[in-house]
């Protein structure tokens, strides 16, 4: 896959996630009016609610797959579900509000930018409409009195349209991808996009020019194998030296290439490294020895506008998530009140039920929100702790006076091994009991029936070292990697009949870098999973407070797991 493939699929992505993110509260606020005239309070909340977790979760899905068109065809799904529903409670195709059917091509079309979009949304939405018209010529529908206030959907949808004139008529912004673009521009140059472990992941169109080899003959380990045998140390040297210090490196390396029809040759070639501090990824420019000063510049400003527009991502879903919160927590008091009987006993069982479906709805929605905005606090650097000595054996009795419930509901044995002499340990309370629960949590959801969940802990020197061992279901080697990444879960036949946004290692993950930590997983499929978590017992260095550490993988026998055998 090229740069440019790369850059599409994520600009589809974006359009599609904030469609599924803003969409359903927009239509919620938009929609009230004529749902009310069909539903009652409590029924009308339930509605609402389902429509953002739907959406919500195919969020979910499109981030931890990467699969737009699944993702698309839920959210049409979704909106012609919608769409139907507020139209029907309006009196039906007569009413004004049926002019927002036009909504579903046009989403369709915005979010996909191609002509199969298109017409899945005018499919949709013609047999949408068909089957708003067969209800109406069945009086299936409520007679709605006619007015102004029918308009009232139809001119809020227009704002939403023009408030997006400029991306309709311009390209739009992808904050991922802003320096891959950016780099690909620069025609007299090979760029190579390489992941954290040296891989070529990307080549652009220019590099079968410069270098004479196409695109699948760089990816991988091609190019470093393409090296002179005496400049292989001099290139890992600079990676090394990149990734230290963060400054460009500058290398003459030569390379292997083609000449002639059969034969090769060694070239002489100019590599600048410039790395992406948002995800680590490293940009080969690869060049003949000419004049490139200007190149360098151009490099530099196109990963920092990147790094600014990362940051205005994290900052925009830090925001995002304030705002939610505000009427989620309204949901929540007031389906309480209400079940309490504050406002009145209900005339139907029923509706006691229902109000509880809306606040425990409520309440998921809550937690997913406080845990992106947790992501988005620690990925900024703006999440933080404030550290303080406690009792470390209170935490644990913490953690598994809120989890014993749980434990127990499951058949799962809850065990704690601690060593006495564990003793203080300075660091925030509060996020060393998240990690707990968190870690704990996990494993208590992945352990099958009977099986045992252990949380140890111990000393080493100036450092505490405490582990969750489960004896459930396991991860196999190949998706240790993806641990701990956001959005991200393990799919199996056990782990999709459980929910989750896959947000809570990855939280766990900051919150130990914050604590000059590291964190190490070990793990066989279909005996359980250790997870191992080592910190400084004296606290985090205040002068680094908020430097992340790197997550350690390990897939052999960790110190920790040889201990729990033996105690």
């Amino acid at each position: 896959m090229n740069v440019r493939a790369s850059e599409g699929d994520a600009k589809r992505h974006l359009r599609l996630t904030g469609l599924l993110l803003l969409g359903p509260l927009v239509l919620a606020a938009l929609a009230t009016p004529y749902l009310a005239v069909v539903y009652s309070a409590p029924i009308m909340l339930a509605l609402i609610c389902s429509a953002i977790a739907a959406s919500w979760t195919t969020v979910a899905a499109l981030a931890s797959t990467g699969r737009f068109a699944p993702a698309a065809l839920g959210a049409l799904v979704l909106g012609a579900l919608g769409l139907a529903t507020v139209v029907a409670c309006a009196g039906g195709a007569g009413s004004p509000v049926a002019l927002v059917l036009a909504a579903l091509p046009i989403e369709a079309w915005w979010a996909g930018r191609s002509r199969r979009a298109l017409q899945a949304g005018s499919l949709v939405g013609a047999a949408t409409l068909g089957a708003i018209v067969g209800l109406h010529a069945f009086d299936m529908l409520p007679d709605v009195p006619g007015g102004l206030w029918h308009w009232l959907l139809p001119v809020g949808y227009l704002l939403t349209l023009v408030l997006r004139r400029d991306d309709w008529v311009g390209p739009s912004v992808v904050l991922r991808d802003e320096a891959t673009s950016e780099l690909d521009t620069l025609s007299d140059c090979a760029v190579l996009r390489l992941d954290t472990s040296g891989e070529v992941l990307s080549a652009n169109a220019r590099s079968k020019d410069v270098l004479g080899l196409p695109t699948e003959h760089l990816l991988g380990s091609a190019l470093f194998d393409r090296l002179h045998v005496s400049d292989r140390v001099i290139y890992m040297t600079a990676l090394a030296n990149l990734r230290l210090t963060g400054a460009m490196q500058m290398v003459d390396l030569r390379i292997r290439v083609p000449e002639g029809e059969t034969g090769s040759a060694i070239r002489l070639f100019t590599v600048s490294m410039t790395q992406r501090a948002a995800d680590l990824s490293v940009f080969l420019l690869i060049r003949n020895r000419q004049d490139y000063a200007d190149l360098l510049r151009q490099a530099t400003i196109a990963t920092e506008r990147a790094d600014s527009l990362d940051v205005a991502k994290s900052r925009f879903l830090a925001a995002v998530s304030h705002e939610l919160r505000t009427p989620l927590n309204a949901i929540i008091g007031f389906s309480d009140m209400m079940i309490q009987g504050m406002a009145g006993p209900f005339a139907d069982p029923r509706q006691t039920e229902y109000v509880g479906i809306v606040r425990d709805s409520g309440q998921h929605l809550l937690s997913v929100v406080n845990s992106i905005l947790d992501v988005s606090k620690i990925e900024s650097g703006t999440y933080t702790i404030s550290p303080e000595p406690f009792r470390f054996e209170e935490a644990v009795e913490f953690c598994r006076s809120m989890l014993a419930g749980q434990a127990s509901a499951k058949h799962v044995a809850l065990r704690v091994q601690i060593e006495r002499n564990v003793g203080e340990l300075c660091g925030d309370r509060r996020a060393i009991q998240q990690t707990l629960i968190n870690l704990v949590g996990n494993a208590i959801k992945f352990t099958p029936e009977g099986g045992a969940v252990t949380v140890g802990a111990h000393r080493q020197g100036r450092k505490l070292q405490f582990w969750i061992s489960d004896t459930g279901i396991g991860i196999a080697d190949c998706d240790l990697a993806q641990i701990g990444r956001p959005f991200v879960q393990v799919r199996n036949d056990y782990t999709r009949h459980h929910e989750g946004a896959g947000l809570g290692l990855s939280i766990v993950k900051g919150l130990v870098g914050l604590h000059k930590g590291t964190l190490s997983v070990a793990s066989t499929p279909g005996e359980g999973t250790t997870v191992t978590v080592t910190l400084p017992v004296d606290g985090p260095d205040q002068t680094s407070m908020n430097e992340g550490m790197d997550w350690m993988v390990d897939h052999g026998t960790q110190n920790a797991e040889t201990y729990r055998k033996s105690a």
